[in-house]
Order: structure tokens, then C-alpha cells, then sequence
């Protein structure tokens, strides 16, 4: 059927063509739909939360009923209750461990001797302000010459400690230079753990050192008394 009739336009050829061309073009947009395959959708999942394993879970807990507070140490560690000192292993052994509890009046010393402490820190302690103090004990090295040097990568043994300021009645309080180094009505709690051995060697060893102090300490707890 000629579009063009004798010069006029064959509108109805048109229409038909158009709607022809509808019908072809739903029919396959039909078809497409069909085809389209819908996927389910699935909640999302949540990460499960890494669980802390708490390593103090199944320690020893020692009580002191005079001064109000309790520590837990590991099992496999000694303990001596009249001292309040805790160990592990021997000095002559690969690696000795020595925690130390104190308490006392006035000012209580660093290490002394040939000893160093270093890199004075604040730390908290049931919500208490102390000062916690890096100190080890040179082993000294000759060179060929005579010369006497040291170096820290040799040093084996290690000695973290913590102090807390505490009033006439052991109730301890934040640390402040003025009254708890200089003044002598105070009284203090002390802690210093020991990592001695070829187990401790250099700043590898003080920092496994200072690891383990931070969760013994961890494990403190104050009572009333």
C-alpha cells in the first residue's frame, strides 16, 4: 500500500504501521521481563564480635584484709602471702619473674645501686592516679680498648614499678610530686615486678615486661576496710 496517493498522504497505511510497531515493541519488552530473574534479598549479616578472652579468668586471688585490697596472680606461681612478693621461676633460670606488693610510710626509693630508671609514666589503678617508673640494671660490656659501654640489647633484667600516694589510713589518693616524693606524713602502695632471664633480653623483653604489669595490675581491686 503506497503511503503517497496521488500527492496526498496515506494516513491510514501510517496507522496502521504505528500501531503494528507498538505491538511488536511491548511484545518484546514483554519477553525481556519474563526472562529478568529477581533475586532474593537476604538480610544483612553482622559480623560476629571478636571476643576478648579475659587470661586473668582463672588466677589465684590473693586478700589482704588489713590493707583492703585483692590481686590475682597466674596459678603456676608461687606465692608468699607474709611478703606479698609472687614468683616464677628462679634467678639462675632462662626467665624469673618476682611481683612485690608494699606498703609503708613516707617516701619510698627507686631501684638503687647501679641501677637506672627511666621514662616516668602516669598509670590508673582502680580509678587512681600513679606513677609508673622503667628501671633495670646495667650489664656491662668491655670492649677490646677497655672501654666500658652498654648496651640495652643485653640488658636481661627488668624492673617496672608503680606507686600510689595514700593518706594516714591507707585510703590511696591521685599522685602529686609535692606530697608523695617530698612530703613524710604519707603513706603509699608500691608494686615492682621483676622479668629477669635471656627470656627478657633488650626492649623486647621490657615491653613483654611492662605487658604483664599492666595486667597484673589490671586485676587489683580495692575494698572497704
Amino acid at each position: 500500500m503506497p503511503i503517497l496517493k496521488r500527492g496526498k498522504t496515506n494516513w491510514k497505511y501510517i496507522l496502521i504501521v504505528l500501531i503494528l510497531a507498538v505491538i511488536v515493541g511491548g511484545g518484546i519488552l514483554w519477553c525481556v521481563k519474563k526472562q529478568e530473574v529477581s533475586l532474593p534479598e537476604f538480610p544483612e549479616t553482622k559480623k560476629p564480635e571478636k571476643v576478648v578472652e579475659d587470661e586473668t579468668a582463672d588466677w589465684e586471688t590473693y586478700r589482704n584484709e588489713e590493707y583492703g585490697f585483692e590481686i590475682k596472680y597466674p596459678k603456676d606461681w608461687r606465692g608468699d602471702f607474709e611478703t606479698m612478693t609472687f614468683r616464677s621461676g628462679t634467678p639462675e633460670s632462662k626467665s624469673f619473674l618476682m611481683f612485690m606488693i608494699e606498703t609503708g610510710e613516707g617516701f619510698r626509693r627507686y631501684v638503687g645501686g647501679a641501677g637506672k630508671c627511666t621514662d616516668r609514666e602516669e598509670f590508673k589503678i582502680s580509678g587512681i592516679t600513679g606513677i609508673k617508673v622503667y628501671c633495670y640494671y646495667p650489664k656491662w660490656k668491655v670492649k677490646p680498648d677497655g672501654e666500658i659501654e652498654l648496651p640495652f640489647s643485653l640488658i636481661d633484667e627488668h624492673i617496672i614499678i608503680g606507686h600510689l600516694c595514700a593518706d594516714e589510713n591507707f585510703i590511696p589518693y591521685d599522685y602529686n610530686i609535692e606530697e608523695c616524693e617530698t612530703g613524710i606524713y604519707n603513706n603509699y602502695f608500691w608494686f615492682e615486678l621483676t622479668c629477669q632471664g635471656e627470656e627478657w633480653l633488650g626492649e623486647t623483653g621490657r615491653n613483654r615486661c611492662s605487658q604483664l604489669f599492666n595486667q597484673l595490675l589490671s586485676t587489683f581491686r580495692f575494698s572497704p576496710h
